[in-house]
């Protein structure tokens, strides 16, 4: 979206508000991220494995539970729970026996739409 002079205030409202918080959200703990020094899967694994391991000597020491870090909140995530919605919604229409006529509220609406052309 572009933004300009005349956009309106909602919009810039809703784009710095996501330009904020969606980079927060996104955010992920730069020490599980992969290092250049990881050759293959197993290098990379065995260093995550040490990882675990001293974070939860660390709360051993500290008398705390250990408290791993979370997830970010990605775009699949949203495009997940999307489908999952879209889903349910198709398969609710199998269980629908009844259809409520609206047809007169849209023909009126048709017919004052042509007749003020």
């Amino acid at each position: 979206m572009v933004l300009n002079s005349t956009s309106p205030p909602n919009s810039i409202l809703v784009a710095v508000v996501a330009g904020t918080l969606l980079p927060h959200l996104a955010g992920r703990d730069r020490r599980l991220m992969p290092s250049k020094s990881d050759v293959n899967e197993d290098a990379e694994l065995t260093r995550l494995r040490n990882l675990v391991r001293q974070w939860r000597a660390e709360a051993s020491r500290q008398g705390k539970p250990l408290r791993l870090p979370v997830m970010p909140f990605l775009l699949r995530n949203i495009w997940t729970g999307a489908l999952v919605l879209f889903t349910v919604l198709t398969f609710s229409t199998f269980f629908i026996t009844t259809v409520a006529q609206v047809r007169q509220y849209f023909q009126s609406s048709v017919i004052g739409l042509l007749t003020n052309v």
